[in-house]
């Protein structure tokens, strides 16, 4: 049964894990929005900046951190991420009091992996944010599908899931945070070097992703629209039948 807090039918169908939302402050390209883009691919769905949102809601204003504490709540209720900058929220030029966030949650200390920040600490996209989430908090499978949506998807696992597995060991919140300040110290000394390192550059260029995942969407809408030709055929041909045996 369709839970009544979702507000599009576009989750339904392809995207079988939690229900995935996001709040989009328009301050990005949505052409390059990872949020924008898994949204057209149907796994979640955009939130209007006065709707409540039950679930977890990964957020600069949590006072917890995810954990996998979270995985009953984020089964249940759903994963929403918050479409904007950061940094502006913490300056207070971007207010947060309208978003209606019941279970507000911090992310770990994690690398980013995307075409725009890649090697960067912190600077997760929307994607990473959600598929970072889903991770830690039990629904590596769903995490998975999710990054498989990208076609760097798959250097976000490389990059962070030494760290990933840390965290899912975690009990709570506050474990997480001493996990958290652990990794830290591990990098700072120079462990796992390989691992994060910055000085790689992502196989593709970003343009040369973004170009490659228009032609994934136009694939998938002519698709669609055959399918739904072959549908409306059938139609007739049932039709057909019907008034003949009348």
């Amino acid at each position: 049964m369709k839970k009544k807090w979702l507000e599009s039918k576009e989750t339904s169908g392809k995207w079988k894990g939690p229900d995935l939302a996001m709040w989009d402050l328009d301050q990005c390209d949505s052409k390059r929005c990872t949020g924008k883009r898994l949204e057209r691919f149907g796994v979640l769905r955009s939130l209007h900046l006065s709707s409540y949102f039950p679930g977890v809601v990964l957020s600069p204003e949590g006072k917890k951190v995810i954990s996998p504490a979270d995985n009953d709540l984020i089964e249940k209720s759903g994963l929403a991420v918050i479409d904007c900058s950061w940094n502006e929220i913490i300056d207070g030029r971007v207010n947060l009091k309208k978003l209606k966030a019941k279970e507000p949650r911090l992310l770990p200390w994690l690398i980013a992996a995307n075409p725009v920040n890649y090697g960067k600490p912190t600077k997760l996209s929307c994607a990473e944010a959600l598929a970072a989430g889903l991770y830690i908090s039990g629904h590596k499978e769903s995490a998975h599908e999710l990054m498989s949506r990208f076609k760097w998807g798959h250097a976000f696992f490389e990059v962070n899931e030494w760290m990933l597995v840390k965290y899912e060991l975690a009990k709570d919140g506050a474990d997480m945070i001493h996990i958290q300040q652990e990794i830290i110290e591990e990098v700072e000394k120079g462990r796992h070097r390989k691992d994060t390192t910055t000085e790689e550059e992502p196989i593709e260029t970003e343009e040369e992703i973004e170009e490659e995942e228009d032609i994934e969407m136009e694939e998938e809408q002519k698709k669609c629209e055959e399918e739904e030709k072959k549908r409306a055929v059938e139609r007739m041909i049932e039709e057909e039948e019907d008034t003949d045996e009348w």
